[in-house]
């Protein structure tokens, strides 16, 4: 009985927290298309965006984590005024030889 009971309690915090989430992304979405002159849907730019990545790269000397190239996702964030992230997450590149 307590574990049903637990778990409707988890259940209702976890369905708070989603409303919560979706109430708050309605005006954040609203001021990123602003910040963007209109010009694309949220959608749009959440398709864009998505297309970074941090990709794990295997070397005889260790992994590193890179962000894939996204030339679009560059532009988005520029105009948005956040920093692009380096290429270079984590780890460095094997010298050629």
């Amino acid at each position: 009985m307590i574990s049903i009971l637990t778990a409707k309690i988890k259940e209702a915090e976890r369905i708070r927290s989603h409303v919560f989430v979706c109430v708050l992304s309605l005006p954040l979405s609203g001021l990123i298309e602003r910040n963007l002159g209109n010009e694309m849907t949220i959608s749009a730019i959440s398709a864009i965006l998505s297309g970074m990545k941090a990709v794990p790269v295997k070397f005889p000397s260790g992994t590193g984590m890179f962000r894939a190239e996204s030339i679009e996702a560059d532009a988005v964030l520029k105009r948005l005024g956040i920093p692009v992230p380096k290429r270079t997450l984590t780890g460095t590149l094997p010298k050629m030889e």
